[in-house]
């Protein structure tokens, strides 16, 4: 992991407009902004505050045997735990040396730490809601948390679901509302699609348009590999073969 973000060679990006290698320290940052969805920000900034709050619930300096058997305690420190889990992955990503490319797949462990925020963020509205409810109801308060538990999940889910919709199958070209959507996300200069996402199709009209024997060129070079997936499992036809780098492109029938 450490090796990774000190060693690994830099490939460009291009980010609002201008090609980097390596982007700016804040490309991380920006970048899950502007990529996830806004419900799951939203809740994962309300299980955020909740978790800032579980310190003011254990106060003091018990002995570690009380720490451990109070379940105060023990929030506080998965709190603690989730909080230095998220600082650490973004601290290695955001360094200057640090390659940053192809949206946010080089930083992807932030984002179970982010889901676990959220979830505690929509967990706590659902009571806050189902408490609400109750207070205004004849029901019994077992129903009105279950009411509140799944009012919250549905206004969490629609968008992020929707968008799911709208963008398969290309659910890796998702832009939120912050940039303006795909649209807003290519007039601002930023990459719209990645690594092999457009393989498949091109796999395909090589299928329907290419002669036998025929010679594809790959860039990145990377992306050979999932030719040579496609071929194994049929998808693309065995007697078309593939080439990347300077020199393959001398050669090649199709780029």
């Amino acid at each position: 992991y450490l090796g990774f973000h000190f060693q690994h060679w830099q490939i460009e990006v291009t980010y609002f407009g201008r090609k980097y290698a390596p982007a700016p320290w804040h490309y991380p940052i920006v970048m899950s902004v502007i990529t996830m969805p806004v419900a799951t920000m939203a809740a994962a900034l309300v299980g955020a505050w909740r978790m800032i709050r579980t310190r003011a619930e254990a106060p003091g300096r018990p002995s570690w045997r009380e720490r451990w058997e109070d379940p105060a305690w023990q929030r506080r420190a998965a709190a603690a735990l989730i909080g230095w889990a998220l600082a650490i992955n973004y601290l290695f990503a955001c360094l200057p040396s640090t390659p940053k490319y192809t949206g946010c797949r080089l930083f992807l462990p932030v984002f179970p730490f982010i889901a676990i925020a959220a979830g505690i963020g929509i967990g706590w509205l659902a009571r806050v809601v189902g408490g609400w409810i109750a207070a205004r109801g004849s029901d019994g308060r077992g129903t009105s948390r279950r009411v509140g538990i799944a009012l919250v999940i549905l206004v969490a889910l629609v968008g992020p679901l929707r968008s799911v919709a709208d963008f398969y199958p290309h659910e890796l070209s998702y832009y939120n509302m912050f940039i303006g959507g795909l649209p807003g996300a290519a007039a601002r200069g930023m990459e719209v699609t990645y690594w092999g996402e457009t393989y498949l199709d091109a796999a395909l009209w090589l299928n329907r348009n290419a002669p036998r024997g025929a010679l594809a060129w790959i860039e990145p070079p990377g992306c050979e590999a999932t030719m040579w997936v496609y071929r194994d499992l049929g998808i693309l036809r065995r007697d078309i073969r593939t080439t990347s780098g300077p020199l393959g492109l001398r050669h090649a029938d199709y780029a």
